[in-house]
């Protein structure tokens, strides 16, 4: 099963490895560490293979509990030079959209829309890459990114960040954590009824909690005329 197709979609928001040598054989059960995958509900494991092998657009519907710290502000404010990677916005039961969508050169690409009363529709995107010499990747734009870990944990399939970095040609510049919003740390969890919970956080090694995320999603169905 293949993980990854091509990489970065013609978007306004273009997150970008540059010169990424992606292996686009690396199946996704093995990125797991320890065996985990297996551990996962079939659930789970039905949606990231279904991901891995469309090339469709998927869209996942659902609402979130959106909250960031003064230093989540900050830094949501100077990333809008690179497209608003973070979302600097705060409320409750919030409307999101989950596109997901195979990118050009080897990734796939997660892009959320945020519907915040009041304003215009706010669009944050990533991509995720398999690289053969770092492993899996989440690439944010302008050369920014972090390594991830993947694991099983209690059946909900976890993502941590171990390392932010800045890519310069083949190399990758390490960022310290304290320069960053702090470890980011993704929960895909099973919820039943083809319901999933997606939580998402970001935590500073010195100020705690600067982004906090949490909703329930259900894939949207193409509509049939």
């Amino acid at each position: 099963m293949t993980l990854l197709a091509k990489l970065i979609p013609k978007l306004l928001l273009r997150p970008t490895v540059k010169n990424p040598k992606a292996d686009t054989h690396n199946d996704f059960r093995l990125l797991v560490e320890g065996g985990g995958w297996a551990n996962l509900p079939h659930t789970v494991q039905d949606r990231f293979e279904a991901l891995a092998a469309n090339s469709a657009t998927t869209t996942y519907c659902g609402t979130m509990h959106v909250k960031r710290s003064s230093l989540g502000l900050f830094f949501a404010q100077i990333c809008r030079l690179l497209g608003n990677p973070l979302v600097p916005h705060q409320g409750e039961d919030v409307p999101v959209d989950v596109n997901v969508f195979a990118a050009q050169g080897g990734g796939i690409c997660w892009q959320r829309v945020y519907k915040f009363i009041g304003r215009a529709p706010l669009t944050v995107q990533s991509v995720k890459v398999v690289d053969a010499k770092h492993g899996l990747l989440e690439c944010i734009g302008g050369g920014l990114g972090m390594r991830l870990k993947v694991f099983e944990q209690d059946r909900i399939l976890h993502f941590v960040s171990h390392r932010y970095f800045l890519q310069i040609g083949q190399f990758h510049l390490p960022i310290p954590l304290a320069m960053t919003p702090g470890t980011l740390h993704v929960e895909h969890i099973d919820e039943g009824r083809s319901l999933f919970r997606f939580r998402l956080s970001f935590t500073h090694p010195w100020f705690g909690v600067s982004f906090h995320q949490d909703g329930v999603f259900q894939k949207k169905e193409p509509h049939h005329e």
